[in-house]
Formats: C-alpha cells, sequence, structure tokens
C-alpha cells in the first residue's frame, strides 16, 4: 500500500515538471498578445497647435517729454509709474524772465494799437483836406507814411507779444497724451536747458507711454516659424499673473533671423489688450501662439499612426506572434500593390497645383481579433494626438503601441520560447 502511494507522487510530480512549461508558455503567449492589443477608440474632438517661446513687453508709443524753454524746475508732479491725462500739468519752470518780457510785450503792443488809431485818424483827415485842395501832396504823402509806420510798428509788437506768450507757456510742461510716466529724470530745483536752442535736444524730463495695447515681441525657433502667419491668436501669460490670459494678435513676423547660441530665431511681435495696465514694460513673458485651432475632428493617438513598413510589420507580429516572416509581409505588400495604383500621378498633379501633399501614413485596424494595416491621410498634431483627415470611422479600434515598446515585447517572447526550447523533454527530436 504504501509502494503504491509513492508511485502515485511520483506521476503527480512527473506531471507536474513536464507539463508546467506549456502552461507557463501559454500565459506567456497570451500576456505578450495583450501587449500587443493596447488599443485606443478614434474619437472626434479639439486639437491645438500651439508654439510657445518667451517675450517682453514693450509699448506701442512712447514719448519723450522735453522742456523748449530752459531754467529751474520750480515744480514736479509725477513720479515713476503716475498715470496722466492728456493737457495735465507736469512741470513748471521758473517764470519770472518769461513772464517781464510778456508783459513788456503787451505793453509795448498796447502804445503801438494807440499810435496806430492816431495816425489812422490823421490820415482820414489829411485825406479830406487834400481832396478839397486845402493841403499839398507832400503833406498827403507823410501823413500816409505815418500810417503805414504805425501798422508796421503795430504787427511787430504783436508778433513779439505772441512769442512772449509762447516763452511763457512753454514754462508750464503739459502731457501731450494720456498715459503713465515709465521714468522721470529730474528733481524740483534742477536747472534743465531748451530742447531748442541746445544742440544735444536739451535736457529729458520723463518718458510717457501708452499701455493700454502693448506690443510682445518674441523670439520663435526657425523649425516653428513656418506655422506662425499673421493675425493668429495669441495669449501671453505673465509671471506675476499666473491665472491671467492676455489676448492679441500676430502683427509682424521678421524676414530676417537671428543666431542666439548657435540656434536661429525670427522676432515674433504681437499687439495684446492691456486695458487694466497689469502689463509692465520691460516684463518677460511666455507668448502660445494659436497656429491651428481644430474643432470637432478625428482624432487618434501619435502612437497609432505608423509607416508602411511599420505597420506591415507589426500585424505580423501581433496575427502570428509565435513565428514572424517577411512572406507575409511581402505577399500583403503585394496584394496591397495589385489593389492600389500607382499614385505617383496624382502626387505630381498636387505638386505642380502647389497643393497640400500628406505623405501617406498607416494604422493597424482591430478586425475580430486581428490586425488590418489601413492607410489614413493625417492632419496635423500635437504631442498626444494626431488629426485624421480620411481612412478611419469615428468609434473604430486601432492599435496604439510604439513600435519600440513592439520590438522589446517581441525580442523578449523569443528569448522566452528559446528558454523553453532548452527545457528537458522540450526539445525537437
Amino acid at each position: 500500500m504504501k509502494k503504491k502511494w509513492l508511485i502515485i507522487i511520483g506521476l503527480v510530480i512527473v506531471i507536474l515538471v513536464v507539463g508546467y512549461p506549456f502552461i507557463k508558455k501559454d500565459k506567456a503567449v497570451k500576456k505578450d498578445q495583450a501587449t500587443l492589443t493596447s488599443t485606443a477608440t478614434v474619437k472626434k474632438g479639439d486639437l491645438s497647435i500651439v508654439i510657445s517661446a518667451t517675450g517682453k513687453i514693450e509699448p506701442i508709443r512712447t514719448l519723450e517729454i522735453r522742456s523748449k524753454a530752459s531754467g529751474e524746475i520750480i515744480q514736479l508732479n509725477v513720479e515713476d509709474g503716475d498715470r496722466v491725462k492728456k493737457g495735465q500739468v507736469i512741470a513748471k519752470l521758473e517764470q519770472t524772465t518769461a513772464l517781464n518780457d510778456y508783459e513788456q510785450a503787451k505793453a509795448d503792443m498796447q502804445v503801438a494799437k494807440v499810435t496806430y488809431d492816431q495816425k489812422e485818424k490823421e490820415f482820414n483827415r489829411q485825406s479830406g483836406l487834400y481832396n478839397k485842395q486845402l493841403i499839398s501832396e507832400q503833406e498827403f504823402e507823410t501823413s500816409k507814411l505815418g500810417l503805414e509806420t504805425a501798422k508796421s510798428q503795430l504787427v511787430r509788437s504783436e508778433a513779439v507779444l505772441s512769442s512772449a506768450k509762447e516763452r511763457l507757456d512753454d514754462t508750464v510742461l503739459e502731457s501731450p497724451m494720456d498715459g503713465i510716466i515709465l521714468k522721470k529724470y529730474v528733481e524740483e530745483g534742477q536747472v534743465i536747458s531748451s530742447g531748442i536752442s541746445n544742440v544735444s535736444g536739451g535736457t529729458l524730463i520723463a518718458t510717457l507711454a501708452d499701455l493700454n495695447s502693448v506690443y510682445v515681441k518674441a523670439d520663435v525657433d526657425e523649425t516653428d516659424i513656418g506655422k506662425v502667419d499673421f493675425n493668429q491668436k495669441v495669449v501671453v501669460i505673465a509671471d506675476a499673473f499666473p491665472e491671467e490670459r492676455f489676448i492679441g494678435k500676430v502683427l509682424r513676423i521678421a524676414p530676417l533671423g537671428q543666431v542666439d547660441q548657435n540656434i536661429t530665431v525670427f522676432q515674433v511681435t504681437s499687439q495684446v489688450n492691456n486695458s487694466r495696465s497689469l502689463l509692465k514694460a520691460g516684463m518677460n513673458v511666455t507668448v502660445e501662439i494659436i497656429a491651428q485651432d481644430l474643432k470637432d475632428v478625428l482624432l487618434v493617438p501619435n502612437e497609432a499612426v505608423k509607416t508602411e513598413q511599420e505597420a506591415v510589420q507589426l500585424a505580423a507580429m501581433f496575427n502570428n506572434p509565435e513565428k514572424v516572416s517577411s512572406e507575409s509581409e511581402q505577399a500583403w505588400a503585394k496584394n496591397r500593390n495589385n489593389n492600389n495604383p500607382d499614385k505617383s500621378g496624382q502626387f505630381m498633379v498636387k505638386r505642380a497645383n502647389k497643393e497640400e501633399i500628406s505623405p501617406e501614413k498607416f494604422v493597424l485596424l482591430m478586425e475580430k481579433g486581428k490586425l488590418k494595416p489601413v492607410p489614413v491621410t493625417v492632419g496635423v498634431s500635437d504631442l498626444d494626438f494626431t488629426e485624421i483627415k480620411s481612412g478611419l470611422k469615428e468609434g473604430e479600434e486601432v492599435l496604439s503601441v510604439s513600435v519600440s515598446q513592439m520590438m522589446q515585447d517581441r525580442e523578449a517572447m523569443k528569448e522566452r520560447m528559446r528558454k523553453w526550447s532548452s527545457m528537458p523533454g522540450l526539445q525537437k527530436k
């Protein structure tokens, strides 16, 4: 009886030793197939192509405020960052000399006006007497000359008064537009030089800028500049306001590239709304240029899009995971060539007409447990998804595994199969 139980136990051990590799192999194959069948559903969605770059804020309009007059600043009403209105007084200069000249010119003009009035009355009287032949022609001409001289003196005094008034007004500096004081360069008590009489252009009082809308100048890599076009939407993000989004559009694209650290970049200028004046001149920002913004298009993961060679190889690996031969690839390629005439003629026509030409790509469509290479026309893609223009329908299942991952799985499976083949009882006779 004891001997019988020993025999039974021995048989069980032999069965486990011999059968285990087959059980393990079957599980491994199923595991490999499970890896290969990582699929994704073709679905509709939105796809945005965004080009990111760093940029700097610059005012659209900047003015340097200088004084036509010279003298000591007796009043300065602005500081850096102050918002001013057009006509608002920014500074006043010492006015004593300019005011005296104005008052003198005003008095001279009054004298000239009274003199002119007298000469005009005298001329009218002399003219009447001359018409009655009561005075000589010489006396009449003398009266006429006196009137013209008085008139000339009046015109001259009016011009002098106007110039004196202008010089007096120049001692008061007013803002030429609405804006923000970017920087002031003088202080009260400082003596400044005139911007007219001085060769250097005179003393700079302050810099004024309109920041209701601003320029954002960003350097875009040459690999992306081909996607940038005028009037494309721009989203600006500042580190100081990470939750805010400032919207604008592309205004200018530099025709000449610049080399920065061995990288060629092109300057793209955008105009951005800044009605709340949050963006400051000189601020560094992140610029996102929306090159394309597609709505409700067919999408697949980028890993699902393959070349023809990759699609044929992967289909063979999945459909016959234990034996992958080039014969299946050649047979499929031959069948495809028979069913799809040469398209080189169509390609040349498109090229001649300058139409968009997309290299043909493939996806692996899952049908009844098998993978079928299907040619598709692709559009744009971002870091995750690719647009499918034709070749697929919404809801279909496609393989979504990278080629490198598939090849790793294949080599791992081959290695396991070699180990199984070398185990006792599995060698071919």
